[in-house]
């Protein structure tokens, strides 16, 4: 086979992949706000536990692309934010928390978050696992421990 002949099965290959990621990102795209009502039912297990605990010291308030949990004097935050690279759509999701005891606060173990563009997309975060960063499916585990984390001084 001669190098041209390499060069075309090379070519196809990538353009092949390269109109995979295309449709996967359409699908991102398209299917967005599923996407964020799936992220926030990560969340709706251990909010409802904490509802029925914490009361009327626990508010809830969702929208489109944004989730905010109020339990006493802590405020987590996630914002979900579809981004648009030269037309192939991704998510991120920004997780914030503060409360009224900042000084020392923990840091959350999952504060970015990204939707995977496969044919399935799902919310992914990285972790550093020895010298290699790995991808992991965020969980309603980890959902309850940024929340475990937020309230860490009650927790204490």
């Amino acid at each position: 086979m001669s190098w041209i002949e390499s060069a075309v099965i090379r070519a196809q290959e990538e353009k092949a992949e390269n109109a995979k990621a295309f449709s996967y990102s359409l699908k991102i795209h398209e299917h967005f706000l599923e996407h964020c009502e799936n992220l926030w039912m990560k969340f709706s297990t251990i909010l409802e536990e904490i509802k029925k605990h914490f009361k009327e010291d626990c508010s809830i308030q969702k929208d489109e692309n944004q989730l905010v949990i109020t339990i006493a004097l802590v405020v987590i935050t996630i914002t979900v934010v579809k981004k648009n690279v030269r037309e192939h759509y991704y998510g991120e999701a920004d997780l914030k928390y503060k409360c009224s005891h900042d000084s020392g606060k923990p840091k959350l173990a999952v504060e970015l978050l990204y939707l995977n563009p496969t044919e399935h997309p799902v919310w992914m975060y990285k972790v550093l696992q020895g010298k290699e960063e790995i991808e992991v499916a965020f969980s309603e585990v980890e959902a309850e421990h940024v929340i475990k984390t937020a309230l860490w001084k009650y927790v204490e």
